[in-house]
C-alpha cells in the first residue's frame, strides 16, 4: 500500500527507515514474548496511583507494585524447584 507520504519525492529514505524500525519492533516484541525468565525490572517498578480530593484529581502518588514483586519471587521459586527436579532426574 502506497501512502501519500511515501509517494513524495525523497521519501525513499524515510520508507526504508520506517521498514527497519517496524522490523526491529517486531523482533523486540518476539524476544520479549518468548523470554523464559521473569522480567525483574518490571517487578520492582513503582505505580502512579491517582489521588483525589473531594472528587477532583489533585495529583498522583507513587507506590511500589508489591503484587508484581511477589509474582516475580514466586516465578523464581518455581524455576528453582524445576531446576532441582531436573537435576535429580539427570543424576
Amino acid at each position: 500500500m502506497r501512502t501519500p507520504l511515501r509517494r513524495r519525492a525523497g521519501a525513499e529514505e524515510f520508507a526504508a527507515a520506517w521498514a527497519r524500525a517496524q522490523a526491529l519492533g517486531r523482533q523486540v516484541w518476539e524476544a520479549k514474548r518468548c523470554s523464559p525468565g521473569p522480567d525483574l525490572a518490571y517487578a520492582f517498578e513503582t505505580l502512579l496511583v491517582p489521588r483525589f480530593y473531594r472528587g477532583r484529581l489533585i495529583g498522583f502518588v507513587q507506590r511500589q507494585d508489591n503484587a508484581a514483586a511477589l509474582g516475580t519471587l514466586a516465578e523464581l521459586d518455581r524455576q528453582i524447584e524445576d531446576s532441582r527436579i531436573l537435576s535429580k532426574l539427570t543424576r
